[in-house]
């Protein structure tokens, strides 16, 4: 391992001056058209529990960059002409998982860049920061110190529901995607196409249908099992529950034992895992003659080989209301309506 790899691994204080950057220039961006005295290197250092030292670098980068000017004798004060917003901005944190994550797939990213595109194009006044807490800031306490005027996050995790329910409480905005949190706005995936996606294969006289859902720390989310179990009622069948895998490390380990066990016709993916099952999947069935597979059409790749039936997210209409709702949030907290919907799917197609 390299020194500089080294240092990346065993510096905190690197990532707390990313953190004071991005809350400086989150306070650049909402004091507009107008210079905001900002705190002093005490009050910052005590605000991140980092060294003055950390804050001295970060504030004398932001100076050479443009985004702080310093007054001799008054203190450190924001460039108004620097981001050339007006002083009206309204700042979305957006946030992803347990408050962590750094790397988004296709679904991630059609899904984020739905919403936040809909929430900007509804008002010149937002702007939305990236933004990151670890373990031990991932409270309501920490993330309105961050100087945000509301929250969007993507997929949060069980602890980031809590804190998202806490912040909503108190007053602040928020927006929940992938995932159905309770007293907070929430898009999230729903059970109707994946009992559309089992009537298809039972319509066809598959009767072994595999069933990969999601890790448990998201299959709170949804019922797949219920969809498969519903469908399969509907032909007087009973499905057969050991036929549902759960995605995790264990079961991909033991994945080829559970193939040879079930000899599947068919297999409907709950949205995730595709890349890591399906080459797995191919070295003992073939799919384009023994065996239907399904899943949401941005788990497939150009590379992956896959052939069977798709299903693909039709956010244009979800992200448009979500934004409205956003909006209200901001107008009449107390009032604006909490809403809990799914998200909008195509049509199951051939792929």
């Amino acid at each position: 391992m390299t020194d500089e790899k080294r240092k990346i691994l065993s510096d905190p204080e690197l990532a707390a001056y990313e953190k004071i950057r991005a809350f400086v220039i989150g306070q650049v961006a909402k004091a507009g058209d107008k210079s905001m005295r900002l705190a002093s290197y005490r009050q910052l250092a005590s605000r991140f529990g980092v060294t003055q030292t950390t804050v001295m670098k970060a504030l004398k980068d932001l100076i050479t960059d443009g985004f702080l000017t310093i007054k001799p004798g008054i203190g450190t004060f924001t460039c108004p002409k620097k981001l050339n917003y007006t002083d009206k901005t309204r700042l979305i944190g957006c946030f992803g998982g347990d408050g962590k994550r750094v790397f988004f797939g296709r679904y991630q990213w059609q899904v984020i860049s739905k919403f936040a595109d809909a929430i900007l194009r509804s008002s010149q006044t937002y702007q939305i920061q990236n933004c990151f807490v670890d373990s031990s800031e991932l409270s309501a306490e920490h993330i309105s110190r961050l100087g945000l005027d509301g929250i969007l996050w993507f997929e949060p995790s069980l602890e980031a529901q809590k804190v998202l329910r806490e912040l909503r409480e108190s007053g602040m905005p928020c927006l929940c995607t992938g995932a159905e949190c309770q007293g907070v706005s929430s898009y999230s995936f729903g059970n109707q196409v994946l009992f559309e996606a089992a009537i298809k294969m039972l319509e066809e006289g598959r009767r072994r249908i595999m069933l990969i859902v999601p890790p448990e720390r998201l299959s709170s989310e949804i019922d797949p099992l219920g969809a498969l179990k519903k469908a399969h009622q509907k032909f007087n069948l009973k499905y057969d529950e050991s036929f549902a895998i759960q995605d995790s490390e264990k079961n991909l380990r033991d994945f080829s034992m559970n193939l040879d066990r079930i000899k599947p016709d068919g297999v409907i993916f709950c949205y995730w895992g595709l890349h890591i099952y399906l080459p797995l999947i191919k070295q003992k069935i073939d799919i384009e003659k023994e065996c239907r597979i399904f899943c949401e059409e941005t788990s497939i790749h150009n590379d992956s080989g896959f052939s069977g039936w798709t299903t693909r997210l039709k956010l244009d209409k979800d992200a448009e209301d979500a934004a409205v709702n956003f909006n209200q949030q901001f107008d009449d907290p107390e009032s604006a309506e909490v809403l809990r919907k799914k998200y909008t799917m195509s049509p199951i197609e051939s792929y």
